[in-house]
């Protein structure tokens, strides 16, 4: 995995995803809206490994209502 950055809408499509784990990717920033369609995720792992999170801006999980764990753990927060 060598993603660097995500588009808002990049998974507007999977609408019933439960767990996604962006493991081990240089991602720096989480874009407003990237899991508004996601209303039944309830994992989100974004560590170990090369991700540079610095902060996470509101608005970023507004949607999540079935959200139970997230891991943030290993980024660069500010």
């Amino acid at each position: 995995d060598e993603l660097t950055a995500l588009s808002a809408g990049v998974f507007d499509s999977l609408t019933q995803l439960t767990e996604l784990y962006l493991h081990y990717n240089q991602l720096t920033t989480l874009p407003y809206g990237v899991f508004d369609r996601q209303v039944h995720l309830q994992e989100l792992g974004l560590h170990p490994g090369r991700n540079q999170l610095k902060s996470v801006p509101d608005g970023v999980f507004p949607h999540l209502l079935s959200f139970t764990h997230v891991w943030l753990n290993t980024n660069s927060w500010d």
